[in-house]
């Protein structure tokens, strides 16, 4: 299985161009230009960048006699850059693989202590990439390995217990599993318009919790599904109230919103008696949110 690189362990928004995260980590200006192709990044900053020398031009001179470095000039082309004097001249733009090979044909020296740490650091990055394009099954399980570490230790950070966090991650996998499920099922039998499903959704929210998701996403003051926030014996019950829901389509083999919306009505007595039991048994401890729209969550 690929191993974990540290950049892949960073917080949500730090999903930004590698040597853009690079030039962050590294404390140094990258300028980036977005083109149709992708971006686009200046030589002669990330020269700078790597070797910190005000020798820059000879450097990149010396790349340019280089006819094992091809691929490279193929993918430099000219454009606008801003100097630090105020003045735009026409600079040297590469993409972020030309970067790269710049980076390998530079020489780690006394004068360059960070070099060898930014090299490893790509190196490192490469190595999962290659793997990943080897073995994207094993890459996939990292990265959800990743995700699922980093939700946990939020919810630690929020006052859950180990056993709390555990609880509420297992549950609202499995009930993102059950979502699926069930608009999969409605979209065999007849439903293919968002506010249909919008609909059938907010009924199964309200026989479940006793408000509709719209409702309840206002009252948390969040802009994703509330199921991110609930408890999990919140989940749990939605995931039932599905689930039954469910069963319920397929044997009396309902076809169209109106039966769907009666079907679910009629899992109202059921999810009443175990709702209960329901929360008798999973926690229900709810995700912490902030004062504003969006909710605060550790980083």
């Amino acid at each position: 299985m690929p191993q974990i690189p540290f950049f892949f362990e960073l917080d949500d928004d730090e999903k930004i161009p590698l040597p853009l995260l690079v030039a962050k980590k590294w404390k140094f200006n990258l300028t980036c230009i977005e083109s149709a192709d992708g971006y686009l990044y200046s030589t002669h900053d990330w020269i700078y960048g790597l070797t910190k020398t005000t020798n820059v031009r000879a450097i990149w001179a010396d790349f340019k006699r280089r006819t094992n470095l091809m691929e490279l000039l193929a993918s430099t082309q000219q454009l606008p850059y801003k100097h630090s004097n105020g003045k735009t001249y026409q600079m040297d733009f590469t993409t972020d693989k030309g970067l790269y090979l710049i980076a390998q044909h530079l020489r780690v020296t006394k004068s360059r202590p960070e070099l060898d740490e930014i090299k490893q650091y790509l190196a490192k990055a490469g190595v999962f990439v290659d793997e990943a394009r080897l073995n994207p099954e094993a890459a996939a399980e990292v990265l959800d390995n990743v995700a699922y570490n980093r939700e946990y230790n939020k919810l630690l950070a929020e006052g859950f217990s180990p056993d709390e966090a555990k609880e509420w991650l297992d549950v609202r996998f499995k009930s993102k599993k059950q979502r699926r499920i069930i608009t999969a099922i409605w979209n065999i039998r007849g439903i293919n318009t968002p506010k249909d499903f919008a609909d059938l959704t907010n009924q199964i929210h309200r026989v479940a919790l006793g408000l509709t998701a719209t409702r309840h996403k206002r009252q948390l003051a969040v802009k994703d599904t509330p199921r991110n926030y609930i408890s999990a014996a919140d989940n749990a019950t939605i995931q039932i109230t599905e689930f039954t829901s469910g069963l319920l389509h397929e044997h009396r083999n309902s076809l169209g919103k109106p039966e769907l919306s009666e079907d679910i009505d009629d899992v109202r007595p059921i999810m009443d008696a175990s709702r209960p039991e329901i929360q008798k048994a999973f926690s229900k401890k709810p995700r912490r949110l902030g004062e504003g729209s969006k909710p605060q969550l550790p980083k």
